[in-house]
């Protein structure tokens, strides 16, 4: 029997089609056949785990079942672009640059990527919708009228999406993601079943820029909200909830898995290692994330601020057992996840803190007071600060007080028994008087 040698390699298209019908041992033993094949199940191992993420009117389109013709958005880490630009280059898109953009990609790439200034601006009218921090360049590629922007981030893609739907679209109702694994809805309630979607980042007066995506999706039929009330803020089952944070694949998500995806690799999607939690400003709403880089993943990942010194101690552990060959980085994936929802495992309602917020929480929204998000948090903060510091905490059952103009005022009295650490209780006094601006009457009375 005569041996076939390939003298030219196999189209893109083809070397995945083949590809991805091989289970992963198959796929393995293939890689050893020759050096073409070699190199092939390289390339396509590199194209399977660049972290690519899919956003914008397009993924909103897949869930809520509306046709709004609008470009695709793909965010991909700079340092994975060149290998997702060179795909959709093989599957006959065609770069297009823009002005102060060179000719063709390859060039373009290398020289964002070489500048290695993820905190830098391009010179493009198109970034200026995004944040500065997070984008560091946008690819145009055309197929016929088929339009895909690759974003380039400087960090993680999911903070971009963020920080990018925050500034362009303006609302959380498109914050929905498509993973090479499957697609996400973040906001699932507010978004598919109440049509309403609330502004990020977006403080008043707003230019023209701001108010026209703002706009389309008034047209598009979405109720858009300035601000969540005290009961979305501070409820624990809300997804807009300041004192819970969140993270992707919870039961606040829409997730649509991708069945008929490739068998070669695991059902772990490195997305759902993301978590984050909402904060409300005086100026804005906002989601407040911090960025590590973690074994095994691509790119990095985003975590709510208060799940971060659990995560970097349990990541320092998993490190020495990748490092070590003792756990492979896919099984390093599953236990950074179980982190993640293991932090959410104990309801916060069960917490001796909710026993005693819950009469405040139950006070205002029975009372229909009107009170700020960011008045909303900073209750909860000074409360949790006044819980960390005194070993015994409880609350008089607050009431709503009317004055001589018929505002109403939330009457609180909080109870604090010996202090645990060097508190300065100035400090707290001066922060509960604060309050009085904001329409809420804190007392702090020392137990003997």
């Amino acid at each position: 029997m005569s041996q076939t040698t390939f003298k030219h390699p196999l189209p893109l298209e083809t070397s995945e089609a083949i590809l991805d019908l091989l289970p992963l041992p198959d796929l393995l033993s293939f890689g050893k056949t020759c050096k073409q094949t070699r190199m092939d199940v390289r390339k396509y191992k590199e194209r399977s785990s660049v972290g690519l993420l899919v956003s914008g009117s397009t993924v909103l389109e897949f869930f809520n079942r509306e046709i709004y013709n609008g470009d695709l958005d793909t965010f991909c880490n700079i340092q994975h672009c060149k290998i997702a630009g060179d795909w959709l280059i093989s599957h006959g898109y065609s770069y297009r640059p823009k002005e102060g953009q060179a000719i063709d990609f390859d060039s373009s790439f290398s020289e964002t990527y070489n500048k290695e200034t993820a905190s830098e601006t391009p010179e493009d009218a198109d970034t200026d919708e995004y944040k500065f921090n997070t984008v560091v360049n946008i690819w145009n590629f055309m197929r016929s009228s088929s339009k895909i922007q690759l974003i380039a981030t400087g960090g993680a893609p999911l903070e971009s999406i963020f920080s990018f739907h925050s500034t362009n679209q303006s609302s959380a109702c498109v914050m929905n993601v498509f993973t090479h694994r499957a697609a996400y809805c973040l906001f699932s309630k507010l978004t598919l079943e109440e049509k309403t979607t609330m502004l990020i980042d977006i403080q008043a007066p707003l230019n023209a820029r701001e108010m026209y995506p703002i706009q389309k999706y008034k047209n598009r039929g979405f109720n858009v909200i300035h601000y969540p009330d005290f009961r979305l803020v501070c409820d624990p089952s809300s997804s807009l909830s300041a004192l819970v944070p969140r993270y992707v694949g919870d039961r606040h998500c829409c997730r649509v898995p991708f069945h008929q995806c490739s068998t070669t690799t695991s059902d772990i999607d490195f997305l759902e290692v993301n978590s984050w939690v909402m904060g409300y400003t005086t100026r804005f709403n906002t989601i407040k994330v911090s960025v590590l880089s973690i074994s095994g993943i691509a790119v990095d990942c985003v975590f709510a601020p208060q799940n971060l010194a659990q995560i970097r101690t349990q990541l320092a552990a998993i490190r020495d057992l990748i490092r070590i060959g003792a756990v492979r980085s896919e099984l390093a994936i599953m236990l950074i996840q179980t982190i993640i929802r293991d932090s959410h495992q104990r309801p916060i309602t069960e917490s001796s803190f909710w026993i005693q917020f819950r009469k405040i929480f139950n006070c205002v929204n029975n009372s229909g007071m009107s009170v700020h998000p960011a008045t909303s948090q900073q209750l909860i903060e000074l409360f949790m600060v006044v819980r960390s510091n005194y070993t015994d905490v409880t609350v008089d059952d607050p009431y709503v007080i009317h004055d001589e103009n018929d505002v109403a005022k939330l009457r609180l009295i909080i109870n604090i028994g010996p202090a645990k650490t060097r508190v300065n209780r100035v400090t707290l006094t001066t922060w509960a008087r604060a309050f009085a601006a904001h329409d809420i009457l804190i007392m702090l009375y020392q137990k003997m």
